[in-house]
């Protein structure tokens, strides 16, 4: 299938699919020039996702690739979502050929947030490698990378996470995780 952004690509997943093998989203010179998805572009759990249907995110062989804007909150929101990786490379390398950046220079901001949805409900088996990431500004509370429920706050169950290779930019906190004692 081709579409026009991620949230187009995610809503046919939720409503028409289920993932019955792995997938891989081939991001295409299209970021550069347009914003159309939604922000944030929130990846919810998704039906039939395991550790052999993972979903994957990534810039198309030989593109490089940005997903800009000023957001409220974050660009990428993994909210109870599992097993979703976002590979920045575009040729299987440990090359950074993709940006993820909110350009937001207001507070409790942040590029890519982790949330849960509650005890026993958090998002699991995530992977965040070979990326640009970019919050607005160093003065501003915010995050490259927030792990919690809410951006800067605790959540339960955020569990096998996994950050590799990944450079954070204009942020006040490069990666932020903080847990419940209940989850």
């Amino acid at each position: 299938c081709t579409y026009v952004d991620l949230t187009a690509a995610f809503n046919d997943i939720y409503n028409y699919r289920e993932i019955t093998g792995p997938i891989t989203l081939n991001l295409t010179s299209y970021y550069k020039s347009k914003e159309e998805d939604v922000f944030p572009i929130t990846i919810n759990p998704l039906s039939g996702a395991s550790a052999t249907n993972t979903v994957t995110i990534k810039p198309a062989s030989g593109t490089t690739d940005t997903i800009a804007g000023n957001s409220t909150s974050s660009i990428i929101r993994l909210y109870g979502a599992d097993y979703i990786t976002i590979d920045g490379s575009n040729n299987g390398t440990t090359s950074k050929d993709l940006v993820i950046q909110n350009t937001s220079t207001s507070s409790i901001r942040a590029a890519i947030q982790i949330s849960s949805r509650g005890v026993n409900n958090g998002a699991t088996f995530n992977t965040i490698k070979n990326t640009i990431i970019m919050a607005g500004n160093y003065t501003a509370t915010n995050y490259g990378i927030s792990i919690g429920n809410n951006i800067g706050g605790s959540g339960d169950d955020n569990d096998n996470i996994n950050i590799n290779n990944n450079l954070i930019l204009k942020a006040n906190y490069g990666i932020y995780a903080f847990g419940t004692g209940s989850g």
